[in-house]
């Protein structure tokens, strides 16, 4: 048995876009019959370069919409693979696993998975070139290895190739081919082998980062759920984690003068509600505790990622992470599109250094305000933190200038459970209730917001799962699910950023983001779906509206609240360009499917009085209902009433949406009216703006809150800050 060249042995991978199969669905099948863990055994034709060989290969497949601005392809591979030349192959000795390396396959019209694995490539310039394809019949799970080769320029591979068999096998999700608690599914999104016993140990921890005092564990800054896998062969670290913000208001006042209950709105002519119709307020939100809340509202981002690595002695580790001779691990995490430039966005840095994180240890800890209790589980350390970085310093994560708090922040990991549930903490803190007899899922210790998916599973991209183990809506048996309710959406057609280092003060490089708020409508008996909602165009130039706030536009990053372009209003500068309605709200119509786990919907946003910035927008959507990102293609400037579209060419988007608590009566503008009776068309509710907290009927304000000339005197709407970043 021999290693395989380069190619056959990482062949591509893609962690996130992903709309398939219930959780409890024995195999991932996506779209087209492809499945999402497979193995595949060739008999691969000699060539010039390479022997005949007998291959066997693990393979996840991950489908997904076209991504804005990407390949055209709709399915990304990555396989690892061992060789023999005298039979099937069986290791050790074991692959040292580079780095994903990307792939792209397709279903082509005749229902076959085509996977190029070398597109003619001229592996001895001036002499010699090679063509490497693989076919898969889905229906019978066979196929064939074209193997092309050209010895003559142009080098083009267009003669003959050799052919050799193959067969696929399906495997379940949560196959572990080698039995190290980590599944081929996830060490296929990394850099460990699913042959090899020896390479992950992984577990979900709880993260906490709380004010750098010793003893003050219980106020807590930012909380988070991470699943962390460790590579003991390499001591590489990789992680995926959700986290939140647990600072109040980022420290800005709320508004206490937006009404909040039907009772306070009980002097308004008409009445318009019953008490106890309403939800939020109700949602605690941050409280400086450690640990949950702050959610809901539930974040629309994906989950970070992290790498690290782990130093036995200390021996290597940066001198800023003060290791000493201590075991100890540095891992840095990347927070992208996390808010304004004059917030902490719009990318964060952490730099986490835990000491001696193989060894958890019981500790005493007052982690609610109620007096120390034991804790098992517990490392601890530092993290420092930086704002205002670039995509670029981010994603490198090579932070620029010093942290952004001056002393490193306290940092507390309590690890839940290790991979596939096992080992659970017998005294976890005081949110993840303590595990008893039954299967991962049950109780909460594996499964924190109880929706059927484990914390891992979500952490993990596996399909049929949402991506965020705080919300509960996001994981669901899809032959069941009632998808009606209340949905944020961000259609991001551009990541804001900033142009240099250290200068987001100054120079910066805003995006381009259409965020709504809706109601969707499932109808259960069908998988009919529509959604209305009400959008605001965030991009700099693009006025929100002329009519009320002429030259007011938004400042093209997420998180700044909309409507409006200041996510901290400054004393010269607090008032808030609501948008007008001049008719009915949109509706977008369409299906769910019930196989793909997508929504699909295409409808109009027409230009009712010639003032948008956009014109008549027709919007041809795919989301993805366990709320991963989906995408939408976005044509702008159509006819009224968007007659004959979609024409032109479209704006690729990527569109992110999450379902918030509260249903049709979720007020989360506070005025005192449910979303649904908002975005409906009626005179008593209707035609009403969900961003707005001042739009409740009084017959003295217009609707559209347009002060006409023939109107009462003009009335300035001034808005506070209320709303709360979702990310640290």
């Amino acid at each position: 048995m021999k290693p395989v060249p380069g190619r056959w042995l990482a062949v591509a991978v893609l962690i996130g876009v992903l709309a398939v199969s219930a959780p409890d669905q024995i195999k991932g099948i996506g779209p087209n019959n492809v499945p999402e863990l497979a193995e595949i055994s060739l008999d691969v034709p000699g060539s010039f370069l390479f022997p005949h060989n007998f291959m066997r290969c693990i393979v996840r497949l991950d489908e997904y919409e076209r991504e804005p601005g990407g390949p055209t392809e709709d399915v990304l591979y990555r396989a690892l693979c061992y060789a023999s030349e005298t039979g099937p192959p069986s290791p050790p000795p074991y692959h040292n696993v580079p780095s994903p390396l990307f792939l792209n396959g397709y279903v082509d019209a005749n229902g076959d998975l085509i996977m190029p694995v070398f597109s003619c490539v001229e592996f001895i310039p001036g002499f010699y070139a090679l063509d490497v394809s693989i076919e898969i019949d889905l229906a019978a799970n066979t196929g064939v290895v074209e193997v092309t080769e050209d010895l003559s320029s142009p080098f083009n591979c267009s003669g003959s190739p050799a052919t050799g068999s193959l067969t696929l096998n399906p495997l379940l999700l949560n196959h572990d081919e080698d039995t190290d608690g980590c599944t081929d599914y996830d060490e296929l999104g990394g850099t460990t082998d699913p042959f090899n016993p020896n390479d992950c140990e992984s577990s979900v921890s709880d993260i906490l980062v709380h004010w750098p005092l010793a003893g003050f564990e219980r106020i807590g800054l930012f909380s988070c759920i991470a699943k962390v896998d460790y590579n003991p062969l390499t001591n590489a670290i990789q992680s995926a984690q959700q986290c939140n913000n647990d600072i109040p208001n980022w420290g800005v006042a709320p508004n206490d003068d937006v009404p909040h209950t039907c009772d306070e709105l009980a002097d308004k002519d008409p009445a318009e509600c019953v008490a106890g119709d309403l939800s939020v307020p109700g949602e605690p939100g941050p409280d400086w505790k450690s640990g949950p809340p702050p959610p809901p509202p539930y974040t629309l981002q994906a989950p970070s990622i992290s790498a690290g690595t782990y130093y036995p002695g200390g021996a290597g580790a940066p001198p800023s992470a003060d290791c000493g001779s201590t075991n100890c691990s540095v891992v840095t995490s990347c927070f992208e599109d996390a808010g304004a430039p004059d917030g902490p966005g719009p990318n964060i840095i952490w730099r986490t250094v835990l000491l001696d994180p193989l060894n958890p240890s019981s500790r005493q800890l007052d982690l609610d305000g109620t007096g120390p209790t034991t804790v098992d589980g517990v490392t601890s350390g530092e993290v420092d933190i930086w704002y205002n970085q670039t995509r670029a310093n981010c994603q490198a994560g090579t932070p620029w200038g010093d942290p952004t708090f001056d002393d490193p922040l306290f940092v507390l990991s309590i690890q839940a459970y290790e991979a596939g549930g096992m080992n659970p903490n017998a005294n976890p803190p005081p949110w993840r209730p303590a595990a008893t007899s039954g299967a991962p899922g049950v109780p909460t210790v594996f499964d924190f917001d109880g929706d059927g998916c484990t914390d891992e599973e979500e952490l993990a991209a596996v399909p049929g799962c949402g991506d965020d183990p705080y919300n509960p809506t996001d994981s669901f048996d899809p032959n069941t699910v009632d998808l009606s309710g209340a949905y944020d959406i961000m259609l991001r057609v551009s990541q804001g950023d900033c142009n240099d280092e250290g200068n987001c003060a100054g120079s910066l490089a805003p995006g381009e983001y259409l965020n709504c708020r809706s109601y969707l409508d499932h109808n259960t008996a069908t998988d009919g779906v529509n959604v209305r909602l009400y959008c605001y165009h965030d991009k700099p130039g693009a006025v929100i509206n002329p009519q009320a706030y002429p030259g007011e536009s938004g400042d093209g990053f997420a998180g700044a609240p909309p409507p409006g372009p200041d996510a901290n209003p400054s004393p010269t500068k607090e008032d808030y360009a609501f948008g007008d309605i001049d008719t009915a709200h949109a509706q977008l119509d369409g299906t769910f499917s019930q196989s793909t786990g997508q929504i699909t919907l295409t409808g109009c946003l027409d230009d009712e009085d010639g003032f948008a910035s956009l014109g008549a927008v027709y919007l041809v959507a795919t989301l993805d209902a366990h709320q991963r990102p989906g995408s939408v293609d976005i044509y702008a400037n159509q006819a009224p009433q968007c007659a004959g579209s979609p024409t032109g060419g479209p704006t690729a988007a990527e569109a992110l949406i999450t379902q918030q608590p509260g249903g049709a009566g979720r007020d989360a503008d506070q005025d005192g009216v449910g979303i649904l009776r908002e975005l409906q068309d009626d005179d008593a509710c209707g035609r009403r703006d969900p961003f707005n907290p001042y739009d409740y009927y009084d017959v003295s304000i217009p609707r559209d809150g347009v002060i006409d000339s023939t109107s009462s005197p003009a009335v300035i709407y001034r808005a506070t800050r209320t709303g709360t970043a979702r990310r640290p």
